[in-house]
């Protein structure tokens, strides 16, 4: 009997010292949860202590009530420790399935880091190929070939809008299959393209077929297409088009480089548009917008050169404004402006016909055209024909019309006898003895007619 209540003692000691050691636990973890198996075995070590109490109670009272309430705590224990258990062994598994799914995040952050990093080096070294170059073809064909390697897209354009008369149009298109497929350029990708500009937003179409812009009658090469603006500050100043053969959806990380990759590609462009507008004002005439006389001095040379080796004909017709101050002396310096881009646009106009002409302004009153194998019998004929047209250009000015007056001289030389200096000294010789017999007429004119000529 004594026994039997020590060892209920030294039960219920431990029982409120396991129950006092879980409860300080709890209470550590508190602020981070603790878990539904903890609580219910809290219950059941309570449970416990009761069930010890209660039996050294009945040790003292044989045959009390109390008896049968220790035996069902005792059973009410059991069960209570066994559904504690099986919910510590399901929060332990779940702890682990937890530190195993955030193994398993923390890995596919450093895998999209590893990735990111990759995408970001090879970005970079897209931007540092297309900001380094100026010339807007090469940036073009650049920026379309390593979209297509990135986005594995059927073919990639990029459409850059020019102002024409009528309002604007795409004059320029680089496409990387341009050459084995002509056909990738579709009217409707243009209106598609248009909006974009318009609306500086990219356009994804995952399935072409479907769009109500293209519709079932689409080619069937165009499954999906997306196109992202050319953004340069706030204004889009072009757009890149991305076309699939199948429908499909572009992932976050193939928009983040398309849209990256048109980014780089407006500075690139901007760039090379400030570079064509400073390489026009070195090569043009700021007036007329003709070939300057040092750009013509190089052109001329290299005819000159090709011509000796290939023992063909080169020819000069040089067209010189008489009365260029007269005019600025009565009229003012806008009225002999406006007969100078007046020629400049007449002759441009005759030599449309000729592929290999160059047309430049050659001094303050003087145009030059250059035409490589022409002989002097096709040279004579067009020398002639600037003559004619230019013989009495009208000119307006203020409501009124003024005639500027041209003479024109010509060259074409073959072979060794074929030299810059040869050339010019042929064609001035000729033009200024038209302007000698220009001269005389108007000289012999004087006091018979009135003067018509300013």
């Amino acid at each position: 009997m004594l026994l039997n209540q020590i060892l209920s003692i030294i039960n219920l000691t431990l029982a409120l010292l396991t129950l006092f050691i879980v409860l300080w636990f709890g209470w550590r973890q508190r602020h981070t949860g603790v878990g539904g198996g903890w609580r219910l075995l809290v219950f059941a070590l309570v449970l416990f202590v009761i069930g010890q109490t209660a039996s050294l109670v009945a040790d003292q009272h044989p045959g009390s009530p109390i008896v049968q309430v220790g035996a069902a705590v005792s059973v009410l224990y059991m069960g209570v420790f066994l559904a504690a258990l099986y919910r510590l062994f399901e929060d332990v598994v779940n702890a682990q399935q937890d530190s195993l799914n955030q193994a398993q995040e923390i890995i596919h952050l450093q895998n999209e880091s590893v990735q990111r990093a990759q995408e970001a080096e090879t970005l970079i070294q897209i931007a540092e190929n297309l900001i380094s170059s100026l010339e807007l073809e090469t940036v073009m064909q650049e920026l379309c070939r390593r979209t297509r390697e990135l986005l594995s897209a059927d073919s990639v354009s990029v459409r850059l809008p020019r102002p024409t008369r009528d309002g604007f149009r795409f004059a320029v298109d680089f496409a990387s299959a341009l050459k084995e497929r002509p056909a990738r350029l579709d009217p409707h990708i243009d209106r598609l393209a248009w909006r974009v500009l318009q609306t500086n937003r990219p356009a994804l179409i995952p399935d072409a077929h479907n769009h109500p812009m293209f519709g079932p009658d689409s080619p069937p090469w165009m499954g999906a297409l997306a196109l992202y603006p050319l953004a340069d500050e706030a204004d889009a100043i072009g757009v890149l088009t991305a076309v699939f053969g199948k429908p499909r959806t572009l992932t976050p990380r193939e928009k983040r480089i398309m849209k990256a990759l048109a980014n780089y590609a407006a500075i690139a462009v901007h760039n090379a548009y400030l570079y064509e507008q400073i390489e026009q004002q070195a090569s043009l005439d700021g007036l007329t917008l003709l070939a300057n006389r040092h750009v013509f001095n190089h052109v001329i040379q290299d005819a000159i050169t090709e011509a000796r080796q290939e023992r063909e004909f080169v020819s000069l017709v040089l067209c010189d404004m008489d009365n260029l101050k007269n005019i600025n002396d009565r009229y003012g310096h806008a009225a002999g402006d406006a007969a100078l881009i007046k020629a400049a646009e007449t002759l441009r106009s005759l030599t449309q016909e000729y592929p290999r002409a160059t047309l430049a302004r050659f001094g303050g009153d003087e145009f030059a055209i250059l035409l490589p194998d022409m002989g002097p019998q096709e040279s004579e004929i067009l020398a002639q024909e600037v003559k004619n047209r230019l013989a009495a250009l009208p000119i307006q000015v203020e409501g009124k019309s003024i005639t500027a007056c041209m003479s024109v001289g010509w060259a074409s030389l073959r072979g060794a006898e074929c030299t810059l200096s040869t050339l010019l000294q042929v064609a001035d010789e000729r033009m200024y003895a038209a302007k000698h017999r220009h001269h005389e007429e108007q000289e012999a004119l004087k006091g018979s007619a009135p003067q018509t000529r300013a």
